[in-house]
């Protein structure tokens, strides 16, 4: 077993300091302006995340939209209430964590105008697929998501997924 040195603790006056500045409320020899350093380095911290953040989600709408334009209307307007899906749920209910959606796994959707009705719908979280069932109305173009509901039903049997299109 090793044995390490202790650091040499220099009392406040060899430190030039009033023994006050030394001490925190528990005793503990602690200097009052590393104390405050530390808590700048920390909402620095924080605050560098929440800005670092920000940027990221919105790029990742504005990638999503590029993407969305390339597709047919009708396709963009499934990919969105697809998306759509998956964020509501994660939002919703935090023991999804959803990383794909088929409008039509089980049944075909109904498209009327600018709303989608997905009845025969599925979601796969956490490597399992659950029923979907939904409502999307998005805007005319297919870019903007107007209104949204949407009920989570059963978990669906592995055995279950070759039929209705799903994988691993």
């Amino acid at each position: 077993m090793r044995e390490f040195a202790r650091p040499q603790v220099l009392s406040p006056q060899a430190e030039g300091l009033p023994h006050a500045a030394m001490t925190s409320k528990r005793g503990v020899g602690v200097d009052h302006r590393t104390r405050v350093g530390v808590m700048r380095h920390r909402m620095l911290a924080i605050a560098l995340l929440i800005l670092l953040a920000a940027p990221t989600a919105a790029f990742a709408d504005a990638k999503l939209e590029r993407t969305l334009k390339l597709l047919m209307p009708t396709d963009r307007m499934a990919q969105l209430c697809d998306a759509t899906a998956m964020t509501r749920i994660r939002k919703d209910m935090a023991k999804f964590r959803p990383d794909r959606a088929v409008a039509n796994a089980t049944a075909d959707v109904v498209i009327a105008g600018n709303t989608l009705e997905a009845k025969g719908g599925a979601f796969r979280s956490h490597g399992q697929w659950y029923v979907l069932s939904y409502t999307c109305e998005t805007n005319d173009d297919h870019l903007k998501v107007l209104s949204f509901t949407y009920h989570v039903g059963d978990q669906i049997p592995q055995e279950k997924w070759a039929g209705y299109g799903l994988w691993q």
